[in-house]
């Protein structure tokens, strides 16, 4: 049947780590939009969004505003709860195209979801669980792996024990490859003028209904790797940020010399590609087929 629209998503331009973002209903919307109905957590949470609007827009570097999406009520739940998936796009080249792809984080709410509370921002909204009351020790409850999903959906249903490789995964990469194309194409972007020997990588965030219907929500051009706690210890998670940073430079290094002298520049030609292969992928590879 046709789907039931309920509640709105609001995040602030210049904003980052959730901060600003807000979950609507019809009869907040309008005043949303006018800003006579902002609402922030905290006064510090509202003075560091504001500040950060304010040197954002000296530094004119985008235009004032909220980005205003549909909010997906139905989210498919992990043991009763919501969470989102993240991806990783890093280009490596613009001509030719070659980018990578990395699975990300999983981040989980530590709260039960509960739809008709949309102001419990632990339940609605993925990526602020480091102000739960327990996330000092339970902090690793809130961050999980494509791998742990495919564990959990196989427990509930065996039915689903391909579901991640086979449907999950490739469906965000076909997103990513469509958006990483139309913003690559985007005339004068200062973000994606060509610069040898360094990389860009944007972030993917996707969220899963209760009909295994893939949503994505946002990508972002600064976003966060690892967790920024040096105390979490995770194998998986120092791998990912291994890749993440010396990885992907020293693919940019080889890509430089490939240039530099002429030498195929598809991935799979790279020395680095054999190792790194195992945790990552390609996304885009526009590179002329040598022979």
């Amino acid at each position: 049947g046709e789907e039931v629209i309920k509640y709105f998503i609001a995040k602030q331009l210049y904003s980052y780590a959730a901060k600003g973002t807000e979950v609507l209903d019809f009869d907040e919307l309008e005043g949303y939009l006018k800003h006579t109905n902002r609402t922030y957590a905290t006064p510090e949470e509202q003075y560091e969004v504001e500040e950060w609007n304010r040197k954002m827009r000296r530094a004119k570097a985008q235009t004032k505003g909220v980005i205003m999406q549909v909010y997906t009520h139905n989210p498919f739940l992990w043991n009763g709860a919501k969470f989102s998936l993240r991806g990783f796009a890093t280009i490596l080249s613009l001509n030719p195209l070659v980018v990578t792809y990395r699975d990300g984080l999983i981040y989980r709410s530590m709260s039960k979801y509960a739809e008709s509370n949309i102001r419990d921002r632990l339940s609605h909204i993925t990526n602020v669980q480091n102000t739960h009351p327990l996330w000092g020790v339970k902090r690793d409850n809130a961050l999980a792996y494509l791998e742990d999903f495919q564990s959990y959906l196989t427990s509930q249903d065996p039915s689903l024990n391909t579901f991640v490789g086979d449907r999950l995964r490739p469906a965000m990469k076909r997103i990513m490859q469509d958006v990483v194309r139309s913003v690559v194409r985007a005339p004068d972007d200062p973000h994606f003028e060509e610069k040898p020997g360094t990389v860009k990588t944007l972030c993917f965030d996707f969220l899963l209904d209760s009909h295994f219907r893939l949503y994505f929500h946002e990508t972002n051009a600064n976003c966060v790797i690892f967790t920024g706690f040096p105390e979490y210890k995770d194998p998986r998670q120092l791998q990912l940020r291994q890749d993440m940073t010396v990885g992907v430079l020293l693919l940019a290094e080889e890509m430089l010399y490939r240039k530099m002298y002429s030498l195929p520049t598809r991935l799979e030609s790279f020395h680095r590609w054999k190792s790194l292969r195992k945790t990552m992928s390609v996304l885009v590879d526009d590179s002329p087929r040598s022979g």
